[in-house]
């Protein structure tokens, strides 16, 4: 759905399932890696796969961000223990729990009063955790490449000076059409957002 919505073709070859031990991975590892276009970022379902992803590229000497960076769902306990830290998605399992258990309840208020029990889709949303395994894959003018997210964190009084200063921003690229510079804005939106700086105007020079 989301490669959809951002015109983003689906890769066969980029996608490996069922992967159980390490030599899966490797094996899979081995396939994505010797593809024409080299990926610039793996993205792992499960905490668990990470380990044999970074032995992977650690026996291949593929430096991670530099080369290429690692993402990983689920917020795991010892993610900001490793070397390099790892970006994860957070998932608020609590939330999620708590809802269909309240889901539940009501199907069974409906069954005990005869009344109908329709089913509702509840979105819970997730937070990506930036850490030093990703890294920005664009780079300036010059080509310098850009650091890693952990060096930009905020401290929460920085967040809190920011939000009362009641800042405004205009983003302006070169070039704004592709789908990859649409992920960049609405990135780049969000964190702002966030910060409570409000965006005035969104240009490209349509170079």
């Amino acid at each position: 759905m989301m490669l959809n919505r951002f015109h983003i073709p689906y890769v066969p070859e980029l996608v490996h399932t069922q992967l159980e031990n390490e030599r899966a991975v490797f094996s899979a590892m081995d396939t994505i890696f010797t593809l024409p276009t080299r990926p610039t970022a793996i993205y792992t379902a499960a905490g668990g796969l990470a380990v044999p992803v970074f032995r992977y590229l650690e026996a291949n000497n593929i430096r991670c961000p530099q080369d290429v960076s690692v993402v990983c769902f689920g917020d795991f306990d010892w993610s900001s223990l490793h070397s390099p830290s790892i970006t994860t998605v957070h998932v608020n399992i609590p939330k999620i729990a708590a809802q269909a258990v309240e889901r539940l309840l009501d199907q069974l208020s409906c069954r005990d009063n005869k009344r109908t029990w329709l089913p509702k889709q509840t979105t819970v949303p997730t937070k990506l955790i930036l850490r030093a395994s990703t890294a920005g894959i664009t780079r300036g003018p010059f080509g310098e490449k850009g650091c890693t997210p952990d060096c930009l964190q905020l401290t929460a009084s920085e967040v809190d000076e920011l939000h009362h200063k009641h800042y405004t921003a205009a983003i302006s690229f070169h070039y704004t059409g592709k789908a990859y510079m649409d992920l960049i804005v609405r990135g780049m939106s969000d964190v702002f957002k966030s910060l409570g700086i409000n965006i005035i105007a969104t240009t490209d020079a349509h170079f």
